[in-house]
């Protein structure tokens, strides 16, 4: 059983090497051009161990993105969990949002581009993919919704919000993605959130 539980570690550890070093390779030279030559060279492993627990670079992508969306909503759902207003959950979720991947940049340079159609899975990975990223982005959804029905707010639908707030994400992407300042993505939210107070009055 020892020895097992020693394998098992081990394993868990090589995988989790070979995560980080993938992170490394396709954050710096990008998806579309990285190898499993130099995921194995920052690895400091043969290309056949990588093959050994991953079957592809695809593969690896897919871990790498399916992770990172858990933790990234786990930490956002906390964060707002305690808020008492939609204004303010709304609020959190951005100043969140802007933050995390601010701090986060190999993260987000695997993110981005495939948000924004630049990396292209399969069609069984994609699928693998939006069933994760669904799964655990609907309690987040679900508290927000909630609150709009709590506070009666029918001025726009939940699905149209979603949609709006989803824009406001992607100017945010953007700004990260240009190497704005915090200070100023922060102060775009605040102005953000300063239209929508009026316009939920």
């Amino acid at each position: 059983m020892a020895v097992q539980h020693r394998k098992q570690r081990e394993r868990l550890a090589r995988e989790q090497l070979i995560l980080d070093a993938a992170l490394q390779v396709f954050s710096e030279k990008g998806f579309n051009q990285a190898t499993m030559d130099d995921v194995a060279q920052i690895a400091e492993l043969g290309k056949g161990t990588l093959y050994y627990y991953f079957k592809s670079k695809d593969e690896i992508f897919l871990h790498l993105l399916e992770s990172n969306t858990r933790q990234f909503f786990d930490q956002i759902y906390q964060t707002v969990e305690s808020e008492t207003t939609f204004v303010e959950i709304v609020q959190k979720i951005l100043l969140f949002y802007a933050s995390y991947f601010h701090e986060n940049r190999q993260f987000f340079n695997i993110y981005f581009p495939y948000e924004s159609g630049q990396i292209k899975l399969k069609s069984q990975e994609f699928n693998a993919f939006r069933k994760t990223y669904y799964k655990v982005r609907k309690p987040f959804e679900t508290r927000l919704f909630q609150k709009m029905k709590e506070e009666n707010i029918a001025s726009i639908s939940p699905e149209n919000f979603w949609k709006i707030l989803g824009g406001v994400i992607m100017s945010i992407n953007m700004e990260i993605h240009r190497e704005s300042p915090l200070q100023e993505i922060i102060q775009m939210i605040k102005e953000f959130i300063a239209v929508l107070k009026q316009g939920l009055k």
